[in-house]
């Protein structure tokens, strides 16, 4: 069995602790790709898995609504099977399209005709900033939004953004699996993302996301042994 331990925190120069503020790695020049190597990040562990075929990742931008949706899909899900038998879509990068601030998230999943689908069936996905590292661990890409099958709803905070450039890249990782009794063919990750961008009338103050694990800046992941255990960690904050 595999442990993990997550806890997440926005750090920001309006914090009431800390501020901090960070300048952006230079990026490659790149394009929207259909899949890319494999990362051993955070939330995988060193797990391995057959690869899910013919899953992409597409965006719409709504100028109008100031609103980016991103659909990753279609996903074959049979019933009753576990994430380390279901074949697992590739890591997707996202390439930014605008330069301005990412400001919320509203994941959920659908099928083909739009018909939602339980939540339950995604393992997780995460968004890693392949352009900046974090500044907890700067080993690893910058986290910048996660979720489960509780596919928790992430509201703007008023005054607040992700600051982004165009081009950036934003590797998507996700796994799925289906531990319900009906099956889902065709079904998509989809997720709603607002922004402003540099011509909007009010820019917002630049935030930046820390996870802070068990195994610090190590591989998160770790067989459970048998009977009570307790891991802890120190993550040092500059």
């Amino acid at each position: 069995m595999i442990s993990r331990l997550l806890l997440i925190a926005a750090v920001s120069a309006g914090c009431s602790a800390c501020a901090f503020s960070q300048e952006p790695a230079p990026k490659p020049q790149s394009h929207m790709r259909r899949a890319v190597e494999q990362h051993d990040g955070f939330m995988q562990g060193g797990m391995h898995h057959a690869v899910a075929t013919g899953v992409v990742l597409d965006q719409e931008v709504d100028a109008a609504t100031h609103t980016i949706t991103l659909r990753v899909g279609p996903m074959n899900l049979p019933a009753n099977t576990s994430h380390m038998k279901m074949p697992q879509p590739a890591d997707l990068i996202w390439t930014i399209p605008i330069t301005g601030w990412l400001l919320s998230y509203h994941p959920h999943l659908v099928d083909a005709s739009g018909n939602a689908v339980p939540g339950v069936v995604l393992h997780h996905v995460a968004f890693w900033n392949e352009n900046r590292s974090d500044f907890l661990c700067p080993n690893k890409e910058e986290h910048i939004f996660g979720a489960g099958g509780e596919l928790t709803d992430w509201t703007p905070i008023p005054g607040y953004g992700y600051r982004v450039q165009k081009d950036d890249r934003i590797r998507v990782e996700t796994m799925i699996h289906n531990p319900t009794a009906a099956s889902y063919d065709k079904a998509f990750l989809q997720i709603e993302i607002g922004y402003l961008d540099d011509a909007s009338p009010a820019p917002v103050k630049n935030f930046y996301p820390a996870w802070m694990d068990v195994a610090a800046c190590g591989n998160s992941g770790y067989d459970l042994p048998a009977g009570p255990s307790e891991k802890s960690g120190t993550v040092g904050v500059k």
